[in-house]
Formats: C-alpha cells, sequence, structure tokens
C-alpha cells in the first residue's frame, strides 16, 4: 500500500472538508464519504495480494479455505461499518453510528458462527463426548 498517497488522500480531503464547513457545509458529509471510499479502494487493491496469499497458505497447510473467507469477509464487514459510522458522525447522528456499530458486530457474529460449530465439533470429537 503506498502510505504516502493514503496520507496526501487524508489532508487534502482534511483540508477541502475545513473550507466546506465554512462556506458549503451541506457539501462536507458526502465530501467525507467520498474521501473515505477512494482511501478504501486504494487500501483495497493492496489487499488483494495479501489475500492470494493468504489463500495460498492455507491450501498448502492443507486447511479449509473456508476459514480465510470467513476472516476476511469479517475483515471486510468491519471496514465497511467503521465507514460507515465515521460518515454518521461526521453529519452529526452519533445514534445512527451505534446503531451500525451494533449491526456489524452482529454481521460478524452471525458470519463466524459456522466456525463455531466446526470448533465444537472438533472439540467434541477430541473429548470423545457424544
Amino acid at each position: 500500500m503506498d502510505i504516502m498517497a493514503v496520507c496526501g488522500v487524508g489532508v487534502v480531503t482534511a483540508a477541502i472538508l475545513t473550507l466546506l464547513r465554512q462556506y458549503k457545509p451541506e457539501y462536507a458529509v458526502p465530501a467525507s464519504a467520498a474521501a473515505g471510499i477512494v482511501i478504501l479502494s486504494i487500501m483495497l487493491s493492496s489487499i488483494i495480494p495479501l489475500v492470494r496469499e493468504l489463500k495460498d497458505m492455507f491450501s498448502t497447510a492443507g486447511m479449509n479455505s473456508n476459514y480465510a473467507q470467513v476472516l476476511l469477509k469479517a475483515l471486510g464487514v468491519c471496514f465497511i461499518t467503521q465507514l460507515a459510522c465515521d460518515v454518521c458522525r461526521d453529519a452529526g447522528e452519533n445514534a445512527v453510528a451505534s446503531k451500525l456499530e451494533m449491526s456489524g458486530k452482529v454481521a460478524v457474529l452471525l458470519m463466524s458462527f459456522p466456525l463455531f460449530k466446526n470448533l465444537l465439533d472438533i472439540v467434541v470429537s477430541l473429548i470423545g463426548v457424544r
């Protein structure tokens, strides 16, 4: 990831948002959301090689790649939820941001439930209870 590009986008956005909030405050929230999407896009383009490497590591180890998929999906939910919460907070909607955070946590929990079930099955088979 080109951290200089990300930081540059962040600093330029902060300067533009400062001016927008003084002269055209109605444009500040959409501009903030757009900047967040740009930064997220830069970050995601850098993560793609990491995802490939993670899948290769799982396949080399003979592990099910479903674990990596759940991990990456959960990470994506976290990033998107954080971005949405930040946009809501920028708009002054702290209550909505709190509800979004809770929704993101529930989504990650629901997404990871099959892994918990698999883990429980492994523990039960190791203990020999059934």
